[in-house]
């Protein structure tokens, strides 16, 4: 028989006891919540119990009990408690029935949750146990796989334990620390695709048999632009997938198909294409196979398309050839054919510029002499980092002698190391930290940067926000 995934609750619960011993020990506390199979509370109070014991029952306990429990008001809290042991167990059948009353579906859940349920196998606390599913949800085995295989930043960010000892808060805690080990798809939906990743990786080497996390691996790589990756992951997916799991079986084969045509492989996108059942992501797929492979014939030379569109493009229209991957310039030297004094470009989303210097490049090239650039990013770092860069090329056009201080030689490399190498020696440091300190003068002072820059007041406080960290 297949495995299918399960969406029955979880029932947790934590006991506080007089020691460990079945024979003499007994439950002093618990605390129990419901969760779905995602860990939602069914019910944020929960239910909690204290449970009374006599002085000689708190005088029988052992060192480490007279210890924790005493500091923590347990003993005294029995001692005063009216509550029977009866009564609580009557009361946690009820609140369990009242979210899950079914019997024998949902799982007993909690740390090291075998103890507790040993003492749940007593009387009073028998009917609890004939509820549940015979599996329990131990996260203390979850954690101890994790221990072992998970890569170390997945331990760095487990949650730590406060060891308390009291039952309510002990309880949280267990589920606090099963959340974190599910935080895949909380990752995925968040959009932190590669940290998803890292998620996903160790569940797969958990449970290896399993293909949720194979699946959920491909969509991650789909996002980030890994399409091999994500084609690989996919049909290691499909190895574990049932035949009869077509839904499943289908997903995985529209993102084998996505990622083909995404990779530009076409071939192979008709290919994975021709597997799917047929249905409305057969025929939407077949379509962006058809006008793409309408394109290529219509169309064989892109860049004689990008002149025509240019020579043909209203005034008021936009127009974009950029792609996300290889730097390309937006100016194309047909423009100058046109009846426009003044040309404006506009680049959204600049990231490191490359695209800008390109397009100045071919600009400098035809000699053009009247054009305006508008660049945009959502985040002031970006714009920060782009700003000293071009601060650094301007000085550079303006210093003639590459051997004196500061000269073209020591710009030349602020340059290079600043635009792609992790570390710099320190007189390259000592120079970009010269033109941070100028670039914050300008803007704290409201000074125009350069004679054909400028950067509104409203968004320089974000930016020199971030010039002062560096």
């Amino acid at each position: 028989m297949p495995e299918f995934r399960s969406t029955e609750p979880l029932v947790w619960i934590d006991c506080e006891m007089t020691g460990l011993d079945l024979s003499r020990d007994t439950i002093m506390s618990l605390a129990c919540f419901v969760t779905d199979h995602n860990l939602q509370m069914l019910d944020p109070t929960g239910y909690e119990a204290v449970i009374h014991h006599t002085q000689a029952q708190m005088d029988a306990m052992g060192d480490w009990c007279k210890q924790h429990h005493g500091a923590s008001g347990l003993t005294q809290a029995c001692l005063d408690s009216s509550t029977t042991a009866e009564t609580a167990a009557t009361e946690l059948l009820e609140y369990i029935q009242k979210y899950v009353p079914e019997r024998r579906r949902a799982l007993l859940a909690g740390n090291t949750v075998h103890a507790d349920k040993a003492f749940l196998l007593q009387e009073p606390w028998t009917e609890v146990v004939k509820l549940l599913h015979h599996r329990i949800f131990d996260v203390s085995a979850i954690k101890e796989a994790a221990r072992r295989w998970a890569p170390t930043e997945v331990l760095k960010g487990s949650p730590q334990k406060a060891g308390k000892h009291e039952a309510k808060a002990d309880i949280l805690e267990s589920i606090a620390e099963a959340a974190y080990y599910r935080r895949g798809n909380e990752l995925y939906k968040a959009g932190k695709f590669a940290e998803a990743i890292v998620r996903y990786k160790h569940a797969a080497e958990l449970a290896p048999s399993e293909p949720a996390p194979l699946s959920n691996l491909s969509a991650a790589y789909f996002e980030l632009g890994n399409y091999e990756a994500c084609r690989a992951a996919s049909s290691s997916a499909l190895a574990l997938l049932d035949e009869s799991n077509l839904p499943a079986r289908q997903k995985l084969f529209v993102r084998q198909a996505r990622s083909s045509i995404h990779h530009l492989k076409f071939r192979r996108a008709n290919d994975d294409v021709e597997r799917l059942t047929p249905g409305k992501d057969r025929a939407t797929l077949k379509d962006c196979l058809r006008i793409q492979q309408s394109s290529r014939e219509r169309v064989p030379n892109a860049k004689a398309a990008h002149k025509k569109i240019i020579l043909d493009i209203p005034h008021a229209l936009e127009y974009y050839i950029i792609g996300h991957d290889t730097p390309d310039t937006v100016y194309q030297s047909e423009l100058l054919r046109t009846s426009r004094k003044r040309i404006s470009l506009m680049l959204s989303g600049i990231s490191d510029a490359r695209n800008l210097y390109l397009t100045i490049m071919g600009i400098a090239t035809d000699k053009v002499g009247d054009i305006h650039f508008t660049v945009v990013d959502i985040k002031p770092a970006v714009i920060a980092r782009d700003l000293l860069i071009l601060m650094l090329i301007d000085r550079l056009g303006r210093t003639n002698d590459s051997k004196q201080k500061g000269g073209q030689g020591l710009i030349f490399a602020c340059l290079f190391y600043t635009y792609l190498a992790p570390v710099m020696p320190a007189p390259v440091y000592g120079t970009l930290q010269n033109y941070i300190k100028m670039l914050i003068d300008i803007l704290e002072n409201r000074h125009a940067l350069l004679s054909y820059l400028d950067v509104p007041q409203i968004y320089r406080p974000d930016i020199l926000k971030i010039l002062r960290e560096w």
